[in-house]
């Protein structure tokens, strides 16, 4: 059997005029996790691919890579590389097959409870879902800041922030007395839902009024800065206001074009609409960006499972 173990070498760095970076030569080498160039880890979740050309070993990454400060002053953004030249060029070629095989075979981690995801039937993605905790990490295993308060709402079935919402009901509508409270767990856009289904007949006894104004406002506050159109995205959708809603979804998208819950809920209002066609291209989108993504996996599954009943 074929063995390799992690080796040193000298290199230097070239930019795209070919010109070298630096006169005397760093050290590097290459293991289980990826390249080290001058005490730099390049891991192999960020690398897309490398070629030999003419002496030369371009390095080129995959979306949004994690460099080290000397790595991103030699990192050539127009062609997404890093260029180097050593007199082990093809050992360090090949040193960087045989262990970007093994590292492909291992583990992801969730960047919540650090459970291991098994990573041998996926594709590889940005981002992963840890079926214990829900959560999504992106490759190198970080979770966003308060990530873990995120999942599928199980009232509306959109990917929001989850938390108790209540709804108060103290008003007579359609020939019946409504006088309820109860609490659930769901997503901001639930506590909006209920405020518009209930603000306007709780002021006829007013006593269901404060309540229905407090959630609304927790619902519309401390939004993670980075999603702070997904409450306002999901009830559009829930609306039928499926323009509005994938304007929304867009500008977030725009932020992390690879987050699979964006596309998820994207497709989601698209099957609100019965727009099967868009619903299942942006389901797509969402393994691209995290192929073990089990939100979209179970309703791709069950959108098969319903065409091949209605071909009978």
């Amino acid at each position: 059997m074929f063995e390799i173990t992690p080796f040193v070498f000298s290199f230097k760095t070239y930019n795209e005029k070919k010109k070298s970076n630096f006169l005397i030569p760093k050290l590097g080498n290459v293991n289980e996790q990826g390249i080290t160039l001058s005490n730099e880890l390049i891991s192999f979740h960020d690398i897309l691919r490398t070629t030999y050309y003419r002496g030369y070993l371009v390095i080129t990454f995959d979306n949004y890579p994690l460099l080290g400060r000397q790595t991103s002053e030699w990192y050539i953004q127009k062609n997404n590389c890093i260029i180097i030249k050593s007199s082990m060029i093809k050992d360090i070629k090949l040193a960087f097959n045989v262990f970007k095989s093994r590292f492909a075979q291992k583990t992801r981690t969730c960047g919540h409870c650090e459970n291991e995801i098994n990573w041998d039937k996926h594709l590889e993605s940005q981002y992963h879902y840890c079926d214990e905790c829900h959560s999504i990490s992106d490759k190198h295993g970080l979770l966003m800041s308060n990530g873990e308060e995120f999942d599928i709402c199980p009232e509306t079935g959109y990917w929001d922030r989850l938390g108790i919402r209540r709804q108060y009901q103290y008003f007579y509508f359609d020939k019946k007395l409504y006088w309820n409270y109860n609490k659930y767990y769901g997503g901001d856009n639930l506590g909006i839902e209920f405020f518009h289904n209930n603000i306007l007949k709780n002021l006829m006894f007013l006593i269901g009024v404060p309540g229905t104004l407090i959630e609304f406002y927790k619902a519309n506050q401390g939004h993670h800065p980075d999603f702070t159109e997904l409450a306002e995205a999901n009830f559009a959708s829930r609306c039928g206001e499926i323009k509005e809603a994938a304007d929304l979804y867009t500008k977030m998208q725009m932020r992390f074009p690879y987050f699979p819950a964006l596309h998820y809920n994207l497709a989601i209002a698209y099957l609100q609409v019965n727009n099967i066609e868009l619903a299942k291209r942006y389901f797509q989108k969402s393994l691209e960006g995290c192929s073990n993504y089990t939100p979209t996996l179970k309703v791709l599954k069950y959108l098969s499972e319903k065409e091949k009943i209605g071909s009978v």
